[in-house]
Parts: C-alpha cells; structure tokens; sequence
C-alpha cells in the first residue's frame, strides 16, 4: 500500500469531504482508502516504533555475534576491565582476580619462567588481542610498549557487558 497525501477535497466516500490533514492510501490494485489524522499519526508513530525495533533487533543480533565469538576466558577478561575500577587497593577486582587465576593471574614470562608459564601467557596476550581487534578493549599506551598492555573497555565493550546482564562501571 502506497501512502501519500491526499490529492483532492474529496473523500473516498461520497458526500464527504477530506478532513484537514488526512492522508490517502493507494491501494495497487486500485482504489483508495482515507486515513484520518489521528490514524495517519498513529500509523507514523507505529512505523518509526517498529524501525527503531527492528534497528535494536539488529544491535542485539551484533552483541550476540560478538559474544558467540568470545570463550569463556575472554568474557571474563572483558568483566575484569568492565565489571571493576581499574586502580590499586580495589578490593573486589583483587577477589574477582583470585576466583580466575588461571585467567586472570597469568604473568609475563621471566628468564627463569617454564615452557607451560611462556604457552599461559602466550594465549592470554592473544586474548587480549582478540578483544582489541574486536573492538571491545582498547589499548591505552602509546608508542612505546610495556610487556603488560594497558587496556580499558571500550563502549561496544560496555555495550556487550550490559547486554549480558553485567554490571558496567564508568
């Protein structure tokens, strides 16, 4: 149906006449049908409902690709950077950090690290590079690089934490 203003004084009811801002329906097979004001408003108001639905349908569809994409690990590496103030002493990041060791508490290799210590920290630095290419994560260094990113969450990021019922902290 081709919606489009109403083309004459007319109404598609004889004897009537077209009331002020009414909007007339054409119809393909023919004919035409006369929405009044407040029906066209409400129509309008419903379309632009219904896209912006389906636009948020579409976002969530996006997060939920993303969220397929990540194993468990990089979801909890996103919560530790989204779920937790990023500074010294904070005592529930610390706790979250205990519960994920194997996660969370892998260490840049040293000298004296084992093979098995080098493969752990191997895989989290590909964590977080996922999360970064991803564009959950961003790294907050500049040029010169220490052994141990600086990362922060980004919005989409943020985004994707809410979406799975996290809590997110500015």
């Amino acid at each position: 149906m081709l919606i489009s203003p109403w083309p004459h004084d007319e109404c598609a009811e004889p004897g009537t006449r077209r009331p002020q801002g009414a909007v007339v329906a054409s119809r393909p097979t023919g004919g035409q049908l006369a929405i009044c004001p407040s029906l066209a408003l409400k129509l309008r108001s419903q379309f632009a409902s219904e896209l912006q639905s389906e636009a948020e349908l579409v976002g969530h569809l996006a997060l939920l690709g993303l969220l397929e994409a990540l194993n468990d690990a990089q979801v909890i590496i996103l919560i530790a950077y989204g779920s937790f103030h990023q500074v010294v002493g904070n005592r529930d990041l610390a706790d979250f950090y205990t519960k994920h060791p194997s996660v969370l508490g892998v260490q840049p290799p040293t000298m004296n690290s084992s093979e098995e210590e080098r493969r752990a920290w191997a895989i989290r630095r590909h964590y977080d590079d996922e999360l970064v290419a991803r564009g959950l994560l961003e790294d907050t260094e500049g040029i010169a690089k220490s052994p141990t990113k600086q990362l922060r969450i980004t919005p989409l990021g943020r985004l994707l934490l809410e979406a799975i019922g996290q809590r997110v902290v500015d």
